[in-house]
């Protein structure tokens, strides 16, 4: 229940959550191993992490006072779209790969093509500090693919920036003709 709480989002933003929820987990539901949800309802902080053990994966999520800008809902998504994602990519099934291109070719021209002032533009309350911390997380090559579209998936700034995007045809070479 404590993930459903609101934590000050919409019910609108909750529906579109639980309704990622459903739409991951019955596509991928063949390619995922077990999930183990663990939440800590007396942490500092909410925030949420996932491990990956073979072909399990843990979810811990923390709920606390201070807030990091996601409701515990909305961390949990988060936290579970690395786990389909993560899924989908090591699975080298050919069904998802022209998907994960576009993941790249996005995750490529966001870094690319956004300053921090251009950001801001996105934000209802433009923050410089939180659009340097936005574009460094998603430039750090340590951050995965997966990570990228979790946080893409999750973040009401982030979709925002992707839903004014487009790109363009991708050139495909077939060297067998």
């Amino acid at each position: 229940q404590e993930l459903f709480d609101n934590y000050g989002v919409d019910d609108v933003h909750q529906r579109m959550l639980l309704a990622k929820i459903k739409k991951m987990v019955n596509s991928m539901k063949d390619k995922i191993g077990d999930v183990v949800v663990k939440i800590n309802e007396e942490a500092d902080k909410t925030g949420g992490e996932v491990r990956f053990n073979a072909d399990k994966a843990a979810i811990y999520i923390n709920i606390g006072p201070n807030q990091i800008g996601m409701s515990p809902l909305e961390v949990y998504v988060h936290e579970l779209n690395h786990v389909v994602l993560k899924a989908a990519i090591d699975s080298k099934d050919p069904i998802y790969n022209r998907d994960i291109r576009v993941l790249e070719r996005l995750r490529a021209k966001v870094i690319s093509e956004f300053s921090t002032d251009r950001v801001m533009e996105f934000m209802a309350v433009p923050d410089k500090d939180v659009a340097d911390a936005m574009l460094d997380y998603i430039s750090d090559k340590k951050v995965g693919l997966h990570e990228f579209a979790a946080y893409a998936d999750t973040n009401s700034v982030m979709r925002n920036i992707l839903s004014h995007m487009s790109l363009d045809r991708e050139k495909v070479e077939h060297t067998n003709w």
